[in-house]
């Protein structure tokens, strides 16, 4: 039986990304928001809805958000869900889903020297 578990979306990051280094490897994490208008039929009234997303990457693309993602930056991402449980000081279970990144593209334009004036 086939199956895929892929995620795309183009969003704004909510926060500047964290990045740490684990034994060897290079991790950031951040939030990135997403969102739609939709007409609320019953007012005739145009709302938005916000959608956050758990971000994470892992080396290349961990060095990537930490040298060019800062919050608010758009961007388009590619990647997989990950479902991590785990468990409080009271062994309660927790579960948290996040996105890995395979694949990410900047959207925002780059600036020039001029454009800072």
């Amino acid at each position: 039986m086939k199956s895929l578990n892929q995620v795309q979306l183009i969003g704004h990051l909510g926060n500047d990304p964290e990045t740490k280094e684990y034994e060897g490897k290079m991790v950031s994490k951040f939030s990135l928001a997403t969102g739609e208008e939709c007409l609320d039929k019953a007012t005739n009234e145009k709302r938005k809805s916000v959608e956050w997303h758990r971000i994470i990457c892992f080396n290349k693309m961990a060095n990537i958000a930490k040298t060019y993602f800062k919050k608010g930056t758009q961007i388009y991402l590619a990647g997989k869900l990950k479902t991590t449980k785990w468990q409080d000081k009271n062994n309660t279970n927790h579960y948290t889903t996040e996105i890995v990144v395979d694949d990410v593209i900047m959207l925002d334009e780059k600036k020039s020297d001029s454009d800072s004036e």
